[in-house]
């Protein structure tokens, strides 16, 4: 009889410490889903931004090409901003197949194990590190980029004074 009482109180505290481990395992989750909807706005933000600068992009690149003489040294840079395009492009998919990872977790993470949701909450904590890591990069290249863009403008809008423009003028 002892014995029995004695496995039922260790069933009992077995079972009261793995629910308190769910409850923080629970409310750890919780807080990595609130970061994470965070993240997902940041990185909506970082998206809108790179198709505004994708679009304006498009338009330098169609005056360039519709330009008498052409620079190509701007044509080198538009160049090489379709590199960086293509890359921030790459980072944006893999930021939404993160976030859409993470919103299919939503619907079963009660029902995963406890080592389970210690396994999500590692990654979902790696992934989260990544995309803030990420997302620095790209509002970084983003200002660098536009600043860029803004000078390339400024060179495309600016008049093309020809040899017969001179002599009209020194005249």
């Amino acid at each position: 009889m002892k014995t029995i009482i004695f496995a039922l109180a260790a069933s009992a505290l077995v079972l009261v410490g793995c629910n308190n481990k769910d409850k923080e395992l629970t409310a750890q989750y919780d807080v990595l889903v609130m970061q994470q909807d965070s993240l997902a706005t940041i990185s909506a933000a970082n998206k809108s931004a790179h198709q505004e600068m994708v679009a304006m992009h498009q338009v330098m690149t169609e005056k360039l090409n519709a330009m008498e003489t052409k620079d190509s040294s701007l044509m080198v840079t538009m160049a090489e901003h379709e590199v960086i395009f293509k890359n921030h492009e790459a980072i944006i998919a893999g930021q939404d197949a993160m976030i859409a990872g993470n919103n299919e977790l939503k619907e079963k993470f009660a029902t995963l194990t406890a080592e389970e949701k210690e396994a999500q909450i590692a990654l979902i904590i790696e992934n989260q590190n990544t995309m803030i890591e990420q997302n620095e990069t790209l509002k970084a290249e983003h200002e660098q980029l536009m600043a860029k863009h803004q000078d390339v403008m400024a060179k495309v809008q600016a008049p093309v004074v020809t040899e017969e423009d001179e002599k009209m003028m020194q005249q």
